[in-house]
């Protein structure tokens, strides 16, 4: 059997800021065509490692080596205010050497991918946060690195757009690229990557697959919560029929909205995503979703009790 090919590696890596330690001997390794996830609330030291990686700040010590080029997705997007969404997507193809005979289709293939098609004649500086995310997602798509570094790339982003991103993500995966993300929501790194490093005051915690964390903190199933512009009894009959893994469905109004609590009974890939799939082939609208258990803080709870640090 074949052995992956590392594809970023960082040894003993440190930063400091006027004698603060911002990273502290961090050492990564991630295969090549791996999903890994930095977690870590804010001043963990997720966007310090990024930036590094992608070359814009130097570390102070330690080793890091990153084989293919590289795709970095910052967490404020840089983008052009006055441009309309087709001439910015163009110029950024031009600066990267897309070649022209095929920068047009490949621009049209973006926008297709991201459902950029309703606004991509529009000025940027018009557009809402979600939207000039999902711009800048494609900014990154466009000019097809091997390797994938993006900064918070769901902030902002709608359920739809949320699961729509998770999927183009796991594409990325399929064609053997490497993405490294971080957040700060551990719902996130369930759904789509296959190892994280945990992060806390610029040290690891824990770096490793996401099967070996499971494992080891034994977590319960998550708790779905969801606000919905529209919610009918045929609805929940559909979705209590089509996944068995859902132990119960508790809905209550709200004003003009619904609220609904899916309890299930185990977790496994991409179940959030056919069940949010599910409600909204039913137009039952999506205004909000979060997850109740399998937080970062029962992560940091878990790990100091059981002196994994």
């Amino acid at each position: 059997m074949q052995e992956l090919q590392t594809a970023i590696t960082t040894e003993n890596l440190c930063k400091e800021y006027y004698g603060r330690a911002a990273l502290s001997e961090l050492n990564l390794k991630i295969l090549s065509g791996e999903i890994h996830a930095l977690l870590g609330h804010n001043g963990a030291g997720k966007s310090t490692t990024m930036k590094i990686l992608a070359g814009l700040m130097p570390q102070t010590s330690g080793n890091s080596t990153i084989l293919g080029r590289i795709g970095y997705l910052p967490e404020q997007p840089p983008l052009y205010l006055d441009m309309r969404v087709r001439d910015f997507l163009r110029f950024v193809g031009k600066i990267h050497n897309v070649p022209t005979a095929t920068l047009r289709s490949k621009i049209e293939e973006v926008v297709a991918t991201l459902s950029l098609d309703k606004f991509c004649d529009r000025l940027i500086g018009n557009l809402s946060k979600g939207q000039r995310q999902r711009i800048g997602v494609a900014m990154v798509l466009l000019y097809d690195p091997q390797i994938y570094i993006l900064d918070e790339p769901t902030i902002g982003l709608d359920p739809a757009s949320l699961v729509e991103l998770r999927q183009v993500i796991k594409q990325l995966q399929q064609k053997q690229k490497t993405v490294l993300i971080s957040t700060h929501q551990l719902s996130e790194v369930n759904h789509l990557c296959d190892s994280l490093t945990i992060l806390q005051q610029g040290r690891a915690l824990y770096s490793g697959a996401m099967q070996s964390l499971q494992e080891m903190f034994k977590f319960n199933a998550p708790i779905m919560q969801l606000t919905l512009r529209e919610y009918r009894p045929e609805v929940q009959k559909q979705l209590l029929d089509n996944f068995k893994e859902i132990k119960k469905i508790s809905y209550h109004k709200n004003g003009e909205h619904t609220e609904i609590r899916v309890v299930t009974n185990i977790d496994r890939p991409n179940l959030q995503d056919e069940i949010m799939g599910t409600l909204m082939h039913y137009n039952c609208g999506i205004l909000s979703f979060t997850q109740e258990s399998f937080t970062l803080e029962d992560i940091y709870l878990k790990m100091t009790k059981q002196n994994h640090l």
